[in-house]
């Protein structure tokens, strides 16, 4: 019975890729172990090829050519069903973000058996393409309070202008500014009642939101061979200032039993970590960072940050920065590019041993080794631009991603004389599915 049902899905398979004169049959083969192996003869035959495929229903020629670059199946290719139904959907699609809400496309065709020739077609009806009317907005506060952001601030955020055209692009992006926000434990968007005006329909979007908690407390407590004891504090407020700001404090602690002034139990740390003297002082980072999210149009997402830290390198260094600082702009520029500028400023000294110092910096003399050990301030500027279309990040099994950096720290950017750098990164990768569970990469 699962033969048979095996045999119908591959014949149902091959029609609809195309093949209707594909003929399949089985053999059996029965081991000594007493198990059977299948062997599934196919035999396609000649296809039924498409002589052409037609778009109906649509007099924009502009529109027209869009449509077209969404078929996928071009004359002289099997009449592949498979392909007609993904192209279909992918006219939809784009209808629907030029703003005709209510596009529809149905498949057609027409087969000769005989000639083996075929006839596609889509007839497409477009409807009338959206505009936005007014943008009305029912705001709720935590628990029925009074909500943080009016009504008019809302509408704001969307970026829904009267007037504009309508699509699914708008109205995903509007629900990514008000998700932004990081306030709101519920957004829906509706579309209300439709009014006709010269060539396009009008209509009205409701919008409603409830508020959530704006504050957030994170705890994290861990035990590790070089860091003896970790803390890590993280407290968040949304919604902060009048744009829809993130301000976030962050405490980091390692070393806590082995590193003054939290030495109280060195004995219960490994005894790697005690022998190592760049971690018998506490290691910190203490910092605060206001974040804007990417909204609107400008898509840029901006971020300041403050922070001192104390960090070690097992048997290494340890540098302490006193102050530091940081600004960021990122964007987004669709295709799966984005691109980050950012720019450092910190005050800081590094203390290692002089071997360390002549074997990785050739530092070897006493002059060479105070530009690691003073005190001295470093302004550090970047830009970063990136392209990542893997399936998975962490793990992706097919894709291409690719990384561009270029940083310099010269004078004029606040770098002491003698710590200027330039230096550039590219880093590429292409990930090639050669079996089930293997990735060439």
């Amino acid at each position: 019975g699962a033969l048979l049902r095996d045999v119908a899905r591959l014949m149902l398979f091959y029609r609809r890729k195309g093949y209707p004169r594909a003929a399949v049959d089985t053999a059996l083969e029965r081991t000594p172990t007493h198990a059977l192996h299948v062997k599934f003869r196919i035999r396609e035959n000649d296809p039924l090829a498409v002589d052409s495929i037609e778009v109906r229903g649509v007099p924009d020629s502009a529109i027209r050519s869009r449509i077209r670059r969404a078929i996928k199946l071009q004359p002289g290719d099997p009449l592949d069903r498979f392909s007609l139904d993904a192209s279909a959907a992918a006219i939809v699609a784009g209808l629907r973000r030029a703003g005709y809400l209510a596009g529809s496309a149905r498949v057609g065709e027409q087969a000769d058996s005989a000639r083996r020739h075929a006839v596609a077609w889509f007839d497409v009806k477009m409807g009338t393409r959206l505009r936005v009317g007014d943008v009305r907005v029912d705001a709720r506060g935590l628990d029925s309070t009074e909500p943080r952001f009016s009504p008019e601030r809302v509408a704001r955020l969307t970026h829904l202008e009267p007037g504009a055209v309508l699509g699914t692009q708008e109205l995903a992006d509007a629900r990514h500014n008000l998700d932004a926000v990081g306030l709101f434990d519920d957004i829906r968007i509706t579309l209300d009642s439709m009014r006709s005006s010269d060539a396009d329909s009008i209509t009205n979007v409701n919008v409603a939101v409830v508020e959530g908690t704006s504050n957030e407390l994170r705890t994290k407590v861990g035990y590790a061979t070089l860091d003896c004891f970790r803390l890590q504090l993280q407290a968040s407020r949304a919604a902060v200032l009048e744009k829809p700001g993130r301000f976030e404090a962050t405490l980091n602690l390692s070393k806590i039993a082995v590193g003054a002034p939290l030495d109280f139990a060195p004995g219960i740390c490994s005894s790697d970590v005690q022998a190592d003297p760049y971690s018998q002082r506490l290691n910190y980072y203490v910092g605060g960072t206001y974040a804007i999210p990417a909204l609107g149009h400008s898509r840029w997402a901006k971020a300041f940050s403050l922070y001192a830290e104390r960090r070690s390198e097992f048997l290494a260094y340890l540098k302490t920065t006193y102050l530091g600082g940081s600004a960021s702009l990122s964007r987004s520029y669709g295709g799966h590019w984005s691109g980050v500028l950012s720019y450092d400023l910190s005050y800081a000294r590094t203390e290692a041993e002089p071997a360390v110092l002549c074997a990785t910096f050739s530092a070897c003399l006493a002059t060479d080794r105070e530009q690691f050990t003073e005190a001295l301030p470093f302004g550090l500027a970047s830009v970063l631009t990136t392209f990542d279309n893997t399936d998975v990040p962490l793990d992706p099994t097919h894709g291409k991603s690719l990384r561009m950096e270029v940083r310099i720290a010269p004078q004029w950017l606040g770098t002491a004389v003698r710590q200027q750098v330039a230096g550039a990164r590219l880093n590429a990768a292409v990930y090639y599915p050669i079996a089930e569970r293997t990735v060439l990469a």
